[in-house]
């Protein structure tokens, strides 16, 4: 086998994790958790109680503590969402598989870049400088939330025929 860096691996990991988020999720699912990462970012960023969630856990180092509430908050505001009207609402069961790919794309490159933020920098400095690039910068923090919004507006659901 040829020489094959671990970014190499580590890179097909995470396509077939998006890929296989992509099927599993759908497209409607997708949706409804790109719009919970962004309430939960808001919400973790906002969380008026977080000095004593901290002294409850005063064994964790703070930057757990941000990323578990954040997750925490996540999967409350996906599970909400997902037995919500919205859910039938904002469906995109009629775009292609294309566009689950890349809803689940965006999310994870979005997902990424928030936990990155939490990160103190003795963590960032032992991971390789193309991922630092890409998710730790504030440019690339900014890019990895504004282009979900900008995906979305371009999306279209089909209209449905119908017979009159």
């Amino acid at each position: 086998m040829p020489k094959l860096h671990y970014s190499w691996l580590v890179l097909l990991f995470f396509a077939f994790v998006i890929f296989m988020i992509a099927i599993t999720f759908g497209r409607s699912r997708m949706f409804l958790a790109l719009i919970s990462l962004y309430a939960a970012a808001f919400l973790e960023n906002h969380f008026i109680y977080f000095n004593q969630l901290r002294g409850l856990l005063k064994n964790w180092p703070e930057f757990w503590v941000h990323i578990g509430l954040f997750l925490f908050l996540y999967v409350i505001i996906f599970g909400i969402l997902n037995r919500s009207v919205l859910k039938h609402r904002l469906t995109l069961k009629e775009s292609a598989v294309f566009t689950a790919g890349l809803a689940a794309l965006l999310e994870i490159g979005f997902l990424a870049s928030i936990i990155f933020s939490y990160l103190p920098a003795s963590v960032i400095t032992t991971l390789p400088p193309q991922i630092i690039k890409y998710f730790d910068t504030k440019t690339a923090q900014f890019w990895w939330a504004v282009v979900p919004l900008i995906v979305l507006i371009f999306m279209k659901k089909k209209k449905e025929l119908h017979s009159d």
